[in-house]
């Protein structure tokens, strides 16, 4: 077999299109993959999302509806209603597949709408894993079902919280039916959005890998049911898949970053169900305590930077001195070098770490992008650099009473 025909190389190609945001490229490589293994339900339905996408509404809801009846006709109750509620969610003047959601519904219930119970339950076939979810598509039929079998699957109340921000991460979550909303609270108490998540939507990668409380709650919005996979469980499967432990990394890297992104003062008023597609845009970059960032004076200044993990020390020299005054520190979702994003001038500020730092990098022109999608961008920065600048010429002077605000003309 050629390597351009290889099933799981086209779905590689696919999946990183689609996380790339290239949706034409991967509907190319979907259909391909599809030719060579037409009963592929988990990449169908992806192929599907894609469509979507895409704007191909109508073509993507035929493909989530024979996705759907193929579930049910072999028995994966579960899987056939996540993608109706899909369907649904679409279009909800589904006639037909609404009819068919509710005959499910009753059949995995026995009788009793989905949804209706908070108990924990098991499960010994492929019943409980999303047909939708990214991180189960290297898994064949029966790896699914042999996994699966370990799983639980709880159902949850609209309101109801899947998991508290603090609680320990010892667990992923795999939405399997309904839906649900990522919150944090903010430095002054306030709630922030910090995503949405569908059927086929997993979380709790960011605690499960880093070892740490859960930094958000995730809430239902509707009745809703999730699958959860134990720290053993889950750490046994990414040895055996290393490319499935790589989408979860790459997954937490962005994840992260919208985090990060949500409590920055320029990037909070972005949509929070963009933030994802804008951390794809930043690069990453590494400092050791003590080096310098950026230096007053240099020419090319073309790159924002927003601190992830670390602080760092802003300072300038006063025209005709050459002791450098200290402007301010900046920590973690503080930003630095905002000039060089709406001006050509060069730096006008050096820029130290002061401990390790992680920060994410924008250059000016991705920077243009997103501020020529979402203008309240560039008029919050620019109110931002008058600020700094009214700041910096207080510190000089001598007239600030406090050296702790944002200050820096960078």
């Amino acid at each position: 077999m050629m390597a351009g025909e290889d099933p799981r190389q086209l779905r590689d190609q696919a999946s990183k299109a689609m996380l790339d945001g290239d949706f034409k490229k991967a509907a190319k490589a979907f259909e391909q993959l599809l030719e060579l293994t037409p009963n592929d339900l988990k990449s169908k339905a992806r192929y599907a999302e894609n469509l979507q996408r895409l704007g191909k509404t109508t073509e993507a809801i035929g493909v989530y509806e024979q996705v759907a009846k193929r579930y049910a006709a072999e028995g994966f109750l579960v899987q056939a209603i996540a993608v109706a509620k899909i369907v649904l969610r679409i279009d909800p003047n589904q006639k037909e597949i609404e009819a068919r959601l509710t005959e499910w519904s009753q059949e995995r219930s026995g009788g009793a709408p989905i949804g209706g119970t908070s108990e924990t339950t098991s499960d010994d076939g492929g019943g409980l894993l999303p047909a939708t979810t990214p991180l189960f598509q290297d898994l064949n039929a029966d790896e699914i079902k042999d996994l699966s079998g370990t799983f639980e699957l709880k159902s949850y109340k609209a309101a109801e919280a899947l998991c508290h921000e603090g609680d320990p991460g010892d667990s992923l979550f795999v939405i399997a039916s309904g839906s649900a909303r990522a919150v944090t609270v903010d430095a002054l108490g306030r709630p922030t959005p910090l995503g949405h998540l569908k059927a086929g939507d997993f979380f709790g990668e960011y605690a499960f890998l880093s070892q740490v409380p859960r930094n958000a709650s995730v809430i239902a919005e509707e009745d809703t049911q999730a699958v959860t996979i134990g720290r053993d469980k889950l750490m046994a499967l990414l040895e055996r898949h290393p490319r499935m432990k790589a989408m979860l990394e790459e997954y937490y890297k962005l994840r992260v970053l919208a985090r990060i992104l949500s409590i920055n003062p320029i990037f909070r008023y972005v949509p929070y169900e963009v933030r994802e597609k804008l951390a794809v845009r930043f690069s990453s970059a590494h400092y050791e305590a003590g080096q310098t960032i950026i230096r007053e004076g240099d020419k090319k200044a073309d790159t924002f930077y927003i601190i992830r993990v670390g602080r760092v020390v802003v300072t300038m020299h006063p025209p005709g001195s050459s002791a450098a005054v200290k402007l301010s520190d900046l920590e973690v979702g503080d930003f630095f070098g905002e000039v060089a994003l709406i001006t050509n001038r060069p730096r006008t500020a050096t820029v130290t770490a002061l401990t390790p730092v992680e920060a994410m990098v924008l250059t000016k022109d991705a920077f243009d992008s997103i501020a020529l999608e979402y203008p309240v961008v560039r008029q919050v920065v620019e109110n931002f650099q008058k600020r700094r600048v009214k700041e910096t010429i207080e510190v000089l002077t001598g007239k600030s009473k406090s050296e702790a605000g944002q200050a820096g003309l960078l």
